[in-house]
C-alpha cells in the first residue's frame, strides 16, 4: 500500500457513528477523495458504477441509469457537499478541509449506514496497521 497512491483513492484515518457517519480522511486532494469515498460506499452498497456526463456523474447498474452523483452547496453558510440519489434514496456526504484531515458527515438509511459501516471500520484497521512500525530485530 502506497502512502501517496491510496488502493481505494482514500484513507480512513478514524470512523465513527453518531447518528451520521464522520469520518477524518487522507488522500490528494478534497474533492477527488470524497468523490472516490462516495464512489466506495456507493459500489459495495449499491452495486454501481459512475460515468461523468458534464457537470455530474450518472449512476449505473448493469449499464442501466438508475440515479445520479453529484456536488452542491447546502444549508445557510453554503457548504459544499456531494449528493447521490438513487431511486427515492438520498445520500449526502458533507466533507470540509482539516489541515491533512479531510472530515466527510455521511448522512445515509439506517439499512445502508449498517451495511457499510463495517467496511469502512475495516479500512480504518488496515490504514492503523500501516502506521504501526515494524518490530526492531535483536540483531
Amino acid at each position: 500500500m502506497s502512502p501517496f497512491n491510496p488502493p481505494n483513492g482514500f484513507y480512513i484515518w478514524s470512523v465513527t457513528d453518531h447518528g451520521a457517519l464522520h469520518l477524518y480522511l487522507l488522500g490528494r486532494n478534497v474533492k477527488e477523495t470524497v468523490l472516490n469515498l462516495a464512489h466506495f460506499v456507493l459500489q459495495n452498497a449499491y452495486h454501481v458504477e459512475r460515468e461523468k456526463h458534464k457537470f455530474l456523474y450518472i449512476l449505473t447498474k448493469k449499464k442501466l441509469p438508475v440515479g445520479k452523483l453529484f456536488f452542491a452547496k447546502t444549508g445557510r453558510h453554503r457548504r459544499e457537499c456531494l449528493i447521490a440519489k438513487i431511486g427515492k434514496e438520498k445520500i449526502l456526504f458533507h466533507f470540509e478541509s482539516k489541515g491533512l484531515f479531510i472530515h466527510v458527515t455521511i448522512h445515509c438509511p439506517h439499512s445502508i449506514k449498517s451495511f457499510i459501516l463495517p467496511y469502512l471500520q475495516d479500512l480504518e484497521q488496515q490504514f492503523a496497521s500501516l502506521c504501526v512500525p515494524p518490530p526492531l530485530s535483536s540483531n
